[in-house]
């Protein structure tokens, strides 16, 4: 295809030029097609405090968590699975989510991690499916040159592809969870994730259960 910025050969008119530009719309390629926001579930819904167990449990656990972390994984796919069936299935244990992504610029295809955020919370009320999901792939997505391997862990997921592009594509959405992962690092103070924040005692790294259960009431 030739680029349209070459100039022009002698016999092609000006009209034919610019009909071929219009065809064309752009370097090589066809219009993003738009994307439809109201395929996705409320703002208020996808950027709500993500929690899991009884709001009145006496112990509360909030893990500051980034998709991109492999400890962070490790924790999710070992130990998070005994943690919810011992504790939080049996309303001992609140357990709070708080997405804290390692890169924040405003290509996906660069920032990975938001990404995964963005998409988890398009789940609206499977997030914590979404995030099992996320997670327990880590090592097909991460580090790719674009987000395609990431929707494509979506897709099995059961995502449709038009909320993933809606998703991708809300800038309030992509705003909303920096400004909760900033509010985080003021209260908390965290430096590194997983950070667990046990009944008000911060634990850093991926920590066995029995470290955690320690700080139980």
């Amino acid at each position: 295809m030739r680029n349209v910025t070459q100039p022009a050969r002698a016999g092609i008119s000006l009209l034919a030029l610019l009909v071929a530009a219009a065809t064309l719309g752009g370097c090589g390629g066809n219009p993003a097609a738009p994307v439809d926001p109201s395929v996705l579930p409320s703002m208020d819904l996808m950027l709500a405090e993500k929690s899991l167990g009884s709001a009145t449990a006496v112990n509360t656990i909030t893990e500051l968590s980034s998709f991109t972390c492999p400890h962070c994984a490790d924790f999710y796919v070992s130990t998070f699975p005994q943690l919810k069936l011992d504790y939080i299935d049996k309303s001992l244990v609140r357990f709070v989510f708080v997405n804290s992504p390692r890169d924040q610029g405003p290509d996906l295809n660069t920032s990975l991690d938001l990404a995964a955020s963005m998409l988890a919370r398009c789940a609206g009320d499977r997030y914590f499916d979404a995030v099992a999901a996320i997670f327990a792939s880590q090592g097909s997505w991460y580090g790719a040159s674009d987000t395609q391997p990431l929707e494509s862990v979506m897709r099995q997921f059961g995502m449709s592809q038009p909320v993933i592009d809606a998703c991708k594509a809300s800038t309030t959405l992509r705003d909303g969870i920096l400004r909760m992962k900033q509010d985080a690092l003021q209260q908390y103070n965290y430096q590194y994730v997983p950070t667990f924040i046990v009944n008000g005692t911060q634990l850093v790294g991926d920590q066995p259960l029995p470290v955690i259960v320690a700080l139980f009431h």
